[in-house]
């Protein structure tokens, strides 16, 4: 028996239709769940990339001995230090971010620009926590002008100026650089204190102060922490069943 084009079409769109996947209300955060031709089918669903932050390098380390079978591989910089679960998928990864101190982040906050006595004061007392008797030198430095016009007329040209003399009372007695201990990350087991020297500029006659770290000082603190941190992961990983390859920068 020969059926009309358009019965056939039908036939084949309802059994196109029983085929295709029903969703099943069932609240399952593992699986998906779906009619397909008349079964009930579970599909699971893929767990989400990786993406944890750790307090403390010892936790990455403690991460890291778990997953040695994966091909880890870890990068270190100055933001952070980042463990790649799987360095030939590149997605899983747990991240131990490093976090700038306060005293360090107003070093870099204020280099160069222009502070009054009264803010440098601040900075050294509450930001830095510097000795409170270099502070006391501070304190007790007094400004002062004097001034005196001059005129000076010729034929055809005149002139009109004034001579001015700044002079700061007990500037005598402060130092041109000074040497402070902070640490450079907020982090636990990060805190390490390291000496930057900073050299302080006095404008006598805008009366202010520009402070600044002496060129190469706050790299070469950050170098010192990088290669602690580079230190103790090699000394840490050292007897991992698998060698566990460690970098500088960002994967």
């Amino acid at each position: 028996m020969n059926l009309p084009v358009e019965t056939l079409r039908l036939i084949q769109e309802t059994a196109q239709r029983a085929q295709q996947p029903l969703p099943v209300g069932i609240t399952d955060p593992r699986n998906e769940h779906f009619v397909i031709g008349g079964e009930h089918k579970i599909i699971p669903i893929p767990p989400a990339d990786r993406d944890h932050q750790v307090g403390s390098l010892q936790d990455l380390i403690n991460y890291v001995v778990g997953v040695v079978d994966s091909q880890p591989v870890i990068w270190h910089a100055v933001d952070g230090v980042c463990l790649v679960i799987d360095d030939a998928d590149r997605r899983d990864r747990v991240t131990f971010p490093l976090t700038a101190s306060e005293q360090a982040a107003a070093i870099k906050s204020v280099a160069g620009e222009p502070l009054k006595q009264a803010a440098l004061i601040r900075l050294l007392r509450f930001q830095i926590g510097a000795d409170p008797l270099l502070i006391d030198k501070f304190r007790r430095l007094d400004w002062s002008h004097s001034t005196e016009g001059r005129a000076e007329v010729r034929h055809g040209k005149e002139s009109l100026g004034k001579d001015i003399e700044a002079k700061v009372q007990g500037v005598d007695e402060l130092p041109e650089e000074i040497i402070v201990e902070i640490p450079l990350y907020t982090q636990q087991g990060e805190r390490d204190e390291y000496a930057i020297r900073l050299g302080i500029d006095i404008d006598a006659v805008n009366q202010n102060f520009r402070v600044s770290p002496l060129p190469g000082e706050l790299q070469s603190a950050i170098d010192s922490h990088q290669d602690s941190i580079r230190s103790r992961l090699g000394l840490e990983l050292a007897g991992a069943e698998v060698p566990v390859p460690i970098y500088y920068g960002s994967p």
